[in-house]
């Protein structure tokens, strides 16, 4: 591992070591959770990696605990950082193409056909999908405060259409769809 940095299995010891500053956390599991709850309660700095998986109770009480302690909560999303995105933040910001009037991305996923039936994704794969692009939405659009979203079909039979819409004063309206399409094989 890297100079100052341990990977450690239990969480407990972290609450008190004073040579601790930050807690990298990633997973959903209902002890990371609990862990992750406390060591931001001592104050320790969060570098959270978002998943599905965590639920938005968990960052909800987050937001509760660091409003309260102070302590930093930092999430990262690695497609922030792709050289595209930086490049469309940098053109956006610039202003070089005007105001802009409206943000969409599209996700297609291209099912392979086994005998009769399509395995469409679930709902938690989907909503996977949207977490990293929503943060991309609001990353080159804003900070949008009203959400409408849409979905065809349920867990038990998979998704195979969904549309989110962002809007919020003064930002450019942003739009979000996943399409599951039949292969053209």
């Amino acid at each position: 591992s890297a100079p100052g940095i341990r990977v450690l299995e239990g969480w407990e010891h972290l609450l008190t070591s004073a040579e601790v500053d930050a807690v990298i956390v990633s997973g959903g599991t209902p002890t990371v959770e609990e862990g992750v709850k406390q060591l931001a309660a001592a104050g320790k700095a969060i570098v959270l990696c978002p998943d599905i998986e965590q639920g938005l109770t968990l960052i909800y009480e987050l937001g509760m605990i660091g409003d309260e302690t102070g302590c930093v909560l930092f999430p990262v999303f690695p497609l922030r950082h792709h050289p595209d995105v930086q490049r469309s933040a940098e053109i956006i910001a610039a202003a070089d193409l005007g105001p802009i009037l409206h943000l969409h991305m599209q996700r297609e996923l291209h099912l392979e056909h086994t005998g009769a039936a399509r395995s469409l994704p679930s709902g938690a794969d989907v909503d996977g999908l949207l977490l990293a692009d929503v943060d991309l939405l609001r990353m080159l659009g804003g900070n949008y405060s009203q959400v409408t979203a849409l979905r065809s079909g349920n867990d038990a039979d998979g998704i195979s259409r969904a549309t989110v819409n962002l809007t919020g004063d003064g930002l450019p309206e942003a739009s979000w769809s996943f399409n599951a399409t039949a292969s053209q094989t």
